[in-house]
């Protein structure tokens, strides 16, 4: 679309961050850059690297004998040699981070987000495997007092997700309550084991706990061995009461000798049928397929079929017990990540072309919806030509589709 110059800033800008400089600009004419006084579009400035990058400033002038830009608002400082910037002429920086994203919306499901993650029948808490992150303080559906905890993806220190639960810094717990799942409270009166899988390093460093507001009920310390402890988890088992004021499973960090990790936790005891996946990314919430698999190799034992696609509540039903604690991974479809300023890294050639595409089009019908008379016909032009390209390139690079199983 020809809208594209890259380059590289040769020397400082002004102090108060209202100019850039850059030599290689000394070839083009002043009538190269626009600041729209004449009704047509103005340039855009935006940075790409440096302590401002990601700003974007409206050209005001050009010095053609020194290639300076002087900029309408001024960047948030000085502008420093070597920053790498970009040059829109035709439509505005933000116009096309709308064009990237309507594109990744428009291309689905010829180009999605694989979804896999896991639940384990039985299970009284959410985001079990740690891979939902909100906040990168904490992961959904948990929280902390005391220790720090953080997002781990490191692969050694995460046995079923993609990601782990770090913990370190100082001595304390991560916790799930009734504050944050108040369908905890079915649990009162009844006899709960929590479990947890963890790696240590350090003997006497992470063990779980139960409190039901009143009693804190602890199982026995990880060995600090370097290990995720093979198949046996650690856990707790205990009976809350029917008077408890709280209910609450905690995973305990008792030395800040070493970091520590959780990678999936779980309450079982009780038998469930429902289960909340509307934070898995699952285009509306529905699943291609549900599969047991072994605890131990992620291998597949059963296909199931006695589940029901979740509603607009995001909750998945079972019509038939496929055994207490079981592991089941669901497979889907997810739209791409909303990105910001570029084609989401979800997505690699040859659909990258897809979007292009369609972020062409979208680009487009933007500027034939604004532009003089006398260019209308030009814009209807590429209009027509950019979505049969994106017509082609979809029936070209789409995407394989998962298996859908047929269920009840």
């Amino acid at each position: 679309l020809d809208d594209g110059y890259t380059s590289s800033l040769s020397s400082i800008g002004a102090a108060g961050g209202t100019t850039i400089v850059d030599t290689d600009l000394i070839n083009y004419q002043s009538d190269w850059f626009s600041d729209g006084s004449s009704g047509d579009q103005m340039t855009w400035v935006k940075l790409t690297s440096g302590t401002y990058s990601g700003q974007a400033r409206a050209f005001s002038s050009y010095t053609a004998a020194t290639g300076t830009i002087t900029v309408k608002t001024a960047f948030g400082g000085q502008v420093a040699s070597g920053v790498t910037y970009e040059l829109h002429r035709i439509w505005t920086p933000t116009e096309k981070d709308n064009a990237i994203v309507y594109a990744c919306r428009v291309a689905f499901p010829a180009v999605y987000k694989q979804v896999s993650d896991y639940i384990r029948f039985g299970n009284w808490l959410r985001n079990p495997v740690m891979k939902q992150w909100t906040v990168s303080t904490y992961p959904d559906h948990w929280r902390v007092s005391s220790v720090t905890a953080a997002q781990e993806t490191t692969d050694v220190y995460s046995r079923r997700g993609e990601s782990s639960c770090k913990l370190s810094t100082a001595t304390g717990y991560l916790y799930a309550d009734t504050g944050l799942l108040p369908e905890l409270w079915y649990l009162a009166g009844q006899s709960v084991t929590f479990k947890a899988r963890a790696w240590s390093s350090t003997a006497s460093q992470i063990r779980l706990a139960i409190y039901d507001g009143t009693t804190i009920t602890y199982g026995s310390y990880h060995p600090g061995d370097s290990s995720f402890g093979g198949d046996d988890p650690l856990e707790v088992t205990a009976t809350i009461p029917y008077t408890a004021s709280e209910i609450e499973f905690r995973v305990y960090y008792d030395s800040a000798a070493a970091a520590a990790y959780v990678d999936e936790a779980w309450v079982e005891g009780v038998s469930r049928y429902e289960y909340d996946i509307s934070g898995l990314g699952l285009y509306n919430n529905c699943p291609r397929q549900v599969i047991k698999v072994s605890d131990d190799n992620n291998e597949t034992e059963e296909i199931l079929r006695h589940w029901t696609a979740p509603s607009t509540d995001g909750q998945l039903r079972f019509t038939g017990n496929p055994g207490e604690g079981s592991l089941l991974r669901i497979i889907g479809l997810g739209q791409l990540t909303t990105p910001t300023s570029s084609v989401s890294t979800e997505v690699d050639e040859p659909q990258v072309q897809i979007i292009i595409a369609e972020a062409a089009v979208y680009l487009c019908r933007l500027k034939l919806q604004k532009t003089n008379v006398q260019d209308v016909g030009r814009w209807a032009e590429l209009v027509k030509f950019w979505e049969g390209e994106a017509r082609q390139r979809r029936a070209k690079f789409m995407m394989s589709q998962p298996l859908i199983t047929l269920h009840f």
